[in-house]
């Protein structure tokens, strides 16, 4: 797959960031050992930030399953969403619909047997803005949130980065380098590991994996019930569970 020299530079960028949170964690540890602190400030960024990707981005703004109707939340969980160092919230959102519309063929840009595991495992994958395929894409591509998110994704990711260190130090840092790399595998799993099985279009559950992710491990049940906002119909969902939360608190609607 040939990318222009924006999506080149965009590519870098992501990888980038998880890479530093990579070589910081392992700086942190070898030098500071296990901070308790650091860890009680990651745990509801991962929690958070899980959620807002699997939970509002996949299942909401992807696949449309439930809407959230309080513009607060909305933000709040775009800009949770960073957490988890997806980069661009939209550009998450229209790979993923790019994803079920070529399961495993050509036009998926993270499947494993067409960018190879390794790629795939670390979101070696970029959208090229000059050639990606946006059909059935409108209502995502005129949303004014995910707009202005998309434009300024990376000053909020700096911005965060900069007040937990305003705060906390390296400490917050290394809180921020934990979540991080939890995400960066936690997703990496379901991208890669879900979709290598016997052959191409074999998706692969792990169920004993699910808490992992929020839920994405039941990965052949979304790719056969995509309009669904649960993953699995007979096992504890964390995702589905949160969302029946967010009706049931008139935050949220499902699809009608």
């Amino acid at each position: 797959m040939q990318y222009s020299g924006r999506a080149m530079l965009m590519l870098a960028v992501r990888t980038s960031l998880s890479l530093a949170c990579h070589v910081f964690v392992v700086m942190m540890l070898v030098s500071a050992g296990v901070s308790f602190t650091a860890v009680l400030i990651a745990i509801p960024m991962i929690l958070v930030g899980g959620f807002a990707v699997t939970g509002f981005l996949h299942r909401s703004i992807a696949h449309r399953t439930y809407t959230i109707t309080k513009g607060w939340l909305r933000k709040t969980l775009l800009f949770s969403s960073l957490f988890s160092l997806i980069g661009t919230p939209l550009g998450w959102a229209i790979v993923h619909r790019m994803h079920h519309r070529n399961l495993d063929g050509p036009g998926d840009p993270h499947s494993p047997w067409q960018i190879g595991f390794f790629r795939s495992y670390c979101h070696l994958w970029q959208l090229d803005e000059k050639t990606v395929d946006l059909s059935g894409c409108r209502d995502i591509i005129t949303n004014r949130e995910l707009l202005f998110f998309h434009k300024h994704w990376l000053k909020i990711t700096f911005a965060i980065w900069l007040t937990f260190y305003m705060i906390w130090g390296m400490i917050g840092l290394y809180a921020i380098g934990l979540a991080g790399v939890f995400a960066f595998h936690a997703f990496g799993v379901a991208n890669a590991v879900c979709h290598y099985g016997r052959a191409s279009g074999d998706i692969v559950d792990l169920p004993k994996m699910s808490w992992l992710n929020f839920g994405e491990n039941f990965h052949s049940y979304h790719h056969s019930f995509p309009s669904a906002y649960r993953f699995t119909a007979t096992r504890s969902d964390p995702s589905a569970t949160i969302i029946e939360w967010l009706m049931k608190n008139n935050l949220a609607v499902g699809r009608k």
